[in-house]
């Protein structure tokens, strides 16, 4: 798995740190500080895949750094931060921010988010592969030795997804953000899609079925 250069401007010592160790113990890179000034400096000198950028600091808003951010390449922004309002999220967005991550949240959530938009900046893994069925990203296309069938983008991100965390229960909530990001759709929408998605593995004669757990989510199985 790639390490990915990742960037944190967060005020709050406690979340800073613990934000570091968790992004640390995923295998990424992370350079954080707490002020404006410090982000302007450390910019100047380092380029990220990805920035997490609080709005509430010491010397400023966050916003702020939006066009340097810009001005260095197409960076993926994640804002984290309490200010949850309508209009707070609309200006974020509007100002460049990719996507938007209100305090509190659970770490699922922000891995999902931070998942979702690395893939759409940096797409890496063009081919996975489980239990004989292929998953052709590019193709939007699952394979086996008896058939294959197209899927919807929708329905590619929800069968990567599960094949990332294979055996591992999924939420409802984490699958929605890494599928659809900062748009959340009618409330059946992942449950019918991962319906069709169940149909197309049998029409292929997969080994891999989606399990719904209740109250818990999914999970992908390999069956015997």
């Amino acid at each position: 798995m790639r390490k990915w250069q990742i960037f944190l401007l967060e005020d709050d010592p406690g979340l800073r740190d613990l934000l570091v160790d968790h992004l640390n113990a995923s295998g990424h890179q992370v350079q954080s500080c707490r002020t404006l000034t410090e982000a302007y400096s450390l910019l100047e000198q380092w380029t990220p895949d990805l920035v997490l950028l609080d709005l509430n600091l010491p010397d400023g808003d966050g916003l702020d750094l939006i066009p340097t951010i810009q001005s260095l390449g197409n960076l993926p922004v994640l804002i984290i931060t309490a200010r949850g309002s309508v209009p707070d999220r609309v200006q974020g967005l509007n100002q460049g921010a990719d996507d938007y991550l209100i305090k509190p949240f659970a770490m699922d959530e922000f891995d999902a988010r931070i998942k979702a938009l690395l893939r759409r900046v940096h797409p890496q893994e063009q081919v996975m592969i489980l239990a004989g069925t292929t998953l052709d990203i590019n193709k939007c296309t699952l394979l086996t030795e008896q058939g294959n069938t197209l899927l919807t983008d929708h329905e590619l991100r929800i069968m990567e997804y599960l094949m990332q965390n294979a055996s591992r229960v999924v939420s409802r909530e984490v699958l929605e953000q890494y599928v659809y990001g900062w748009y959340i759709p009618a409330s059946n929408s992942i449950e019918v899609r991962v319906s069709v998605l169940r149909k197309k593995l049998r029409q292929i004669g997969s080994q891999l079925n989606i399990r719904a757990l209740r109250k818990a989510g999914y999970a992908l199985f390999v069956e015997e």
